[in-house]
This record gives structure tokens, sequence and C-alpha cells, in this order.
């Protein structure tokens, strides 16, 4: 018999309705895509059992609410602190996670809550996407959880800063990019094995951004934070990966550093709108690895030309 893991709603949250309603959208979410790969998979749906509580000669029937999924063995997470993983497992595990969240973005649905946690490792040593309370179909105009509810959606350690500045409020479909970031937030965690964030903003700041643009009204929260994204973006460059002492090989690093600060560009627009180039990138960057003693003789080779080709250039000059 398979062994599975029960997701349990706990009790003591029972009149926190935004966790409940979070709880109750996960199952919901995670039916659309039942017998779809990347996607950790439902085995049973929601449902719900009392157990009595004696307390002080009274007592109470405390439900509990749950439902099935698949049983991982571990996490991204626990494998980045656990330093693993070769640059190649890196690469291949991006790229199904990249491809759980195209998966996901096609029907429609945004994940709003992206980060290494939430992408387990099964027992096969396959990647699923799990944890989808904070999940939104785009396609539903009733998505919102609660329409009144504005903290930001999410890990703020992954969030984007749009999301922070809670321009999803204005227009959902902010929280598409918003994902892209997380994923070049987790790219860049992968190799660097620090987080993004740490090196962009401090608690303070991003508490501002969330409190200060929840005042301005919805009908121009997009104009205001536009009207400050480039003096934020170009205050906060991204760090280069070189200077965390090779943690990429050397071969492939002017790609990852391009493919993490594109993803993760603060300006929301700069960032990839599909995952064409994305797949392209990590693809070229993984047959570089598989063939790095070809590539560096490859490079040596047309260093040696390009020097010979500036000797004969001088050669030609005294002749002349």
């Amino acid at each position: 018999m398979d062994r599975v893991a029960l997701k349990f709603f706990h009790p003591r949250h029972l009149r926190d309705q935004y966790r409940w309603m979070c709880f109750q959208r996960e199952s919901t979410v995670l039916q659309l895509f039942t017998g779809k790969p990347d996607v950790l998979q439902c085995l049973a749906p929601r449902d719900e059992f009392t157990v009595p509580f004696a307390y002080m000669g009274m007592t109470l029937d405390i439900p509990f609410a749950y439902y099935a999924v698949e049983l991982a063995s571990s996490d991204v997470n626990s494998i980045i602190l656990a330093g693993t993983w070769t640059a190649t497992q890196k690469l291949e595990g991006f790229r199904a996670m990249c491809r759980a969240v195209q998966r996901i973005h096609t029907r429609h649905v945004v994940h709003r809550d992206l980060k290494p946690s939430n992408f387990l490792v099964m027992p096969d040593g396959t990647l699923r996407l799990s944890d989808f309370g904070t999940a939104r179909d785009l396609s539903d105009p009733d998505g919102a959880v609660l329409p009144g509810y504005q903290a930001p959606p999410g890990d703020w350690g992954y969030a984007a800063p749009e999301i922070i500045a809670c321009l999803h409020d204005v227009d959902p479909s902010f929280a598409l990019a918003g994902d892209v970031y997380s994923l070049g937030a987790i790219l860049f965690e992968l190799f660097a094995r620090t987080q993004l964030v740490l090196h962009l903003f401090d608690v303070p700041t991003l508490a501002y951004l969330q409190k200060t643009m929840n005042t301005v009204d919805r009908s121009s929260r997009v104009r205001a934070y536009d009207g400050f994204l480039t003096a934020m973006a170009n205050a906060r460059p991204l760090p280069d990966l070189g200077d965390f002492g090779g943690v990429v090989p050397s071969c492939i690093l002017p790609l990852i550093n391009h493919l993490y600060q594109s993803m993760a560009a603060i300006n929301y627009r700069l960032r990839p709108s599909d995952f064409t180039q994305v797949f392209s990138l990590i693809d070229t960057s993984l047959w570089m690895l598989r063939h790095e003693d070809a590539c560096r003789r490859y490079r040596a080779l047309r260093s040696r030309i390009r020097e010979a080709s500036h000797e004969l250039g001088k050669c030609k000059q005294l002749l002349s």
C-alpha cells in the first residue's frame, strides 16, 4: 500500500477566516491538476472528522479538516542547506520548477508563494510544486479569498516588490510576473546559498513599502508605484554570482547571471513574459556543463586565433 501525507487544518485557527479559506482553496486548486506532472497530486478530497475533548466538565467536539496528498521525501530548501546538488542537478531541478510554474500559468493559476520549501522532492527524485493556499485562479472573477485583506500573499523573502506594494490588489495578473521574480530569487539561492532579498532590501524598507502603498487609492496605485520604480531598481543592483566565491562554474557564470537577473529584475516590466528564453538558457547552460572541457578548448583556440589575427594585422601595417 502506498503511503500518503495528510494535510490538516489546525483547530486553533478556526476563527481565522483567511487561513481557513486558504486551506479550502488549496485542495480545490490541486484538483485542477489531477494527473498532471510537476504538481503535487491530491489523492483524496477534503474531508472532516470530530474528536471529543473534555475540559472542566464540558465535552467539546473539535473539528479536524484534512485532505491527502503524495508523500514527499524532502524539499528544495533542505537540498540547498545540505549543499548536495551539483551544478547540473541545480539546473535540472530549476528547469522542473519553471516547468511546474509554466504549467499552472497556462491554466491561469498564479501561485504567489514560490520558495524552495514549496518545491517538494519525491522519492524518485522528481520535483512537485506544492502549497497552493495563497494561489489564485485568474479566470475566476470572484477569485479573491477576502476582498478586504490587505497583506501581501506569500513569503516576503521571495515576494516581488510589486506584490509587497499590493499591486495585485489592483490587477491580480501582476502575480504572473511576481511568480517569475520568485523563481529568479530561487535560482540565485540555489547557487549562492543565501537569500537574494538579504542583498536588496531590509525588513523595515519592505514594511514601509507595504504600509505606504496600501494608503494609496487603488485607482492610482500602479501609477504611483511606477513613478519611483526605476529609481528603486537603480538603487538596488542585483548582485553578481561571481562575487560569491566560485559558486557557479565559470563556463556558465555569464548565462546564470543573466538568467537570474532577468527573472528577478526589480522592474517587473523587464522580466521574461514567457518561459521560452528561460528554458533555452537553462538548456544551453546544461550543454556547456556537459561539454565543459570542449568549451574550454574552444575558448582557448578562439583566444589564440584573435592573438594571431592581431599579430597578422601588425605585420600588414609594417609591410604597407
